[in-house]
């Protein structure tokens, strides 16, 4: 068995929704048990990308899930066979208990184009959402504690070393200055604004109360008169 989750192969996840036909998910691995760690992981922190699977998992839980290796085949294969799996679960099943959001396998996403339509229908779907305090709370706690891989850590570096001492255009400062130029913002933000900075402050050590600031104007007043 450990063999085979080390292996390269085509897996499929199943949500069993009691006496309804379950829902599949067909996919391809180069190690089909790191795979299966990763689908999971990011399900149950609610942050898997295919949004389908993601909604299955969420109303049926994670007593659903079970997770079965269907081939096991060299990498060079992977592609062919996912397609003749996932064609096959279509015809058997039905299109719509088949949640792979691309019918056309790849060996990944690179290269593919979206359409104009897909796009301003995503652009359309996702404009005015605004996330509900629990989800906040869920995203919140499953990043919490979380490090970066030293990967990722190396990644940030060489972004940081790359934009040393660089600038922006000067159109995008212009197109920015012009985008703030006139508006105003409400006392509700203002006061948010003023919190935030309290709170990090606090946390910091060094928030100063406003009798502190007073006593110290009043403090380098006198010493500039004295002088």
């Amino acid at each position: 068995m450990a063999s085979l989750i080390a292996a390269s192969g085509i897996y499929r996840i199943a949500v069993a929704r009691g006496n309804d036909i379950p829902f599949h998910y067909i996919g391809q691995a180069t190690c089909l048990g790191k795979r299966y760690s990763h689908h999971l992981r990011f399900l149950k922190s609610g942050r898997h990308k295919n949004i389908i699977l993601q909604r299955a998992f969420d109303k049926y839980g994670d007593k659903s899930i079970s997770f079965e290796i269907l081939i096991v085949c060299s990498q060079e294969m992977l592609t062919c066979y996912e397609q003749m799996v996932l064609d096959y679960e279509i015809n058997r099943i039905g299109s719509a208990q088949v949640l792979n959001i691309c019918r056309e396998c790849t060996t990944s996403r690179i290269g593919l184009t979206t359409s104009s339509e897909t796009r301003a229908k995503m652009s359309a779907a996702a404009l005015g959402k605004v996330r509900s305090e629990e989800t906040r709370a869920k995203i919140s706690a499953a990043k919490r504690g979380r490090k970066p891989s030293p990967r990722h850590v190396a990644h940030l570096k060489r972004l940081a070393d790359n934009n040393t001492g660089r600038s922006p255009p000067e159109h995008v400062h212009a197109a920015a200055r012009a985008a703030k130029l006139g508006t105003k913002k409400s006392a509700e933000e203002l006061a948010r604004r003023q919190a935030t900075r309290r709170a990090n402050a606090e946390a910091r050590g060094y928030w100063c109360s406003p009798e502190w600031r007073t006593k110290q104007s009043a403090r380098l007043d006198l010493r500039q008169r004295n002088r």
